[in-house]
């Protein structure tokens, strides 16, 4: 950590030395917790195998969480190791349904409906990719339940690029952005199945069931508004928790 010490990735070669090491800016003697964002059998196993955490995106609905705690288990156990040990974190949207608003209100869809597709266009293309490099039919092994309206997602962020790093920023350009494309996949299942939706009270039960099936964080995406979603979410369901 002194340094310099060698730096390699494949060909290229530089020295490397972390300044002031003993002020506590950067840690070098503890380790780094390594996370990994999966959302495909292959790697949310791939995290059981070698990840100190996870992150689901989007994972809500009790039948994903279980798909994405099976796969979790099958690496973990691969790997000799212990599932439970395995720190996991969902990452979803929140909203506090207001009088008179429902599921199918625009305002709601609004409000989460770009969190939404980013999370399940993301598992959408992963099953894509593991239906071409396995053969497996399209969407399996998703939960029965959810695995239609998932794959629908797969489109909602058109583009008709090519190269692969061009195709990515045009696919993410305006993230988290209401897209009239979303019209077409979003419905109350699925904003149910991927964000925190309803009364406080809903919301909370909704986070004791997730904490039942092994989910130790959620971690909220706040929109539209991020200082009244945070605030929001902690006057109306941290601290009544």
């Amino acid at each position: 950590s002194e340094g310099p010490n060698r730096y390699m990735d494949e060909e290229r070669r530089r020295y490397v030395k972390l300044l002031s090491p003993d002020m506590a800016f950067i840690k070098t003697k503890d380790e780094i917790p390594v996370f990994v964002a999966g959302s495909g059998p292959k790697t949310l196993e791939l995290a059981g195998e070698i990840a100190d955490g996870v992150m689901l995106l989007g994972a809500i609905g009790e039948s994903y969480i279980d798909y994405c705690m099976e796969h979790i288990r099958i690496g973990a156990e691969r790997a000799g190791r212990k599932s439970e040990d395995i720190y996991k974190v969902a990452l979803t949207g929140f909203h506090i349904l207001q009088n008179g608003e429902t599921l199918e209100s625009e305002s709601l869809r609004q409000a989460v409906g770009p969190i939404v597709s980013v999370c399940f266009n993301i598992v959408a293309l992963s099953l894509e990719n593991h239906k071409n490099n396995t053969g497996t039919p399209r969407g399996e092994p998703l939960p029965d339940d959810v695995r239609d309206g998932i794959m629908k997602f797969t489109k909602a962020y058109p583009t008709d690029l090519d190269n692969p790093e061009r195709k990515h920023l045009s696919y993410y350009s305006n993230y988290f952005f209401w897209n009239d494309e979303f019209n077409d996949v979003l419905n109350p299942e699925m904003i149910k199945a991927s964000t925190l939706v309803g009364t406080p009270e809903e919301i909370i039960d909704t986070v004791r069931r997730m904490e039942s099936q092994g989910v130790g964080q959620v971690m909220i995406a706040p929109l539209p508004d991020p200082v009244k979603a945070i605030d929001s979410f902690h006057e109306n369901i941290m601290s009544r928790y």
